[in-house]
């Protein structure tokens, strides 16, 4: 599904409850029932939020989750999806606490449905491209962990940068300069696997 796609459940999901949309017992702003003079709980059909707690209070809650819902666009535009899905998620739960979610359960199922880099990660190449290219370096632990922290963020660019640095530094034809080429081209080879993760997750627009 793409990024589009999703704005537009979103966007939906917020059209389709912004208040108390059925019928329930009317509670006075206090929140005690009404009854009618034969002790029987009157109705209220919604739309009421001046008169009954339950329409103020489904309200208040529709509007925070309308209110996740934007800033759920707002990360799905930028591209930060692990944001995106935890406000889409809690926009659900808001709906939820009232018995049920009908509005947001599609916007959210597809928002579960959709896998992050991060999530993505451990499962992939990536993490045994790291290693490998650690092994054959040996390099001191500050770098060892720069190189970790670089594929787990996903920045190929930056690996691909430090590669390119790597070559200019050794370019004498001696065993060192060999040994240092080679690592350059497993480096390469880490921002290769984040690259083809990256494509796998992400959505296009």
């Amino acid at each position: 599904m793409t990024r589009t796609e999703l704005i537009e459940l979103v966007e939906t999901a917020q059209a389709n409850w912004d208040s108390c949309d059925w019928t329930h017992e009317l509670r006075d702003l206090d929140g005690a029932i009404q009854l009618d003079e034969n002790e029987n709980a009157i109705m209220c059909d919604g739309g009421h939020e001046d008169t009954c707690a339950t329409c103020r209070d489904a309200m208040k809650d529709a509007d925070a989750a309308i209110e996740h819902g934007d800033k759920a666009i707002a990360a799905l535009k930028s591209g930060d999806i692990a944001a995106a899905k935890e406000h889409v998620a809690a926009a659900r739960d808001l709906e939820n606490e009232w018995g049920d979610c009908p509005a947001w359960r599609e916007a959210s199922d597809a928002m579960e449905a959709v896998q992050t880099y991060e999530e993505a990660y451990a499962g992939s190449d990536v993490p045994t491209a790291v290693r490998d290219a650690i092994s054959h370096a040996n390099w001191f632990r500050e770098e060892d962990d720069r190189l970790r922290a670089l594929a787990r963020a996903g920045n190929a660019a930056e690996i691909r940068k430090w590669a390119t640095e790597i070559r200019s530094d050794w370019r004498d034809e001696d065993e060192d300069s060999k040994h240092w080429q080679m690592t350059a081209d497993m480096w390469d080879a880490v921002a290769a696997a984040v690259t083809d993760l990256r494509a796998k997750v992400e959505m296009p627009a």
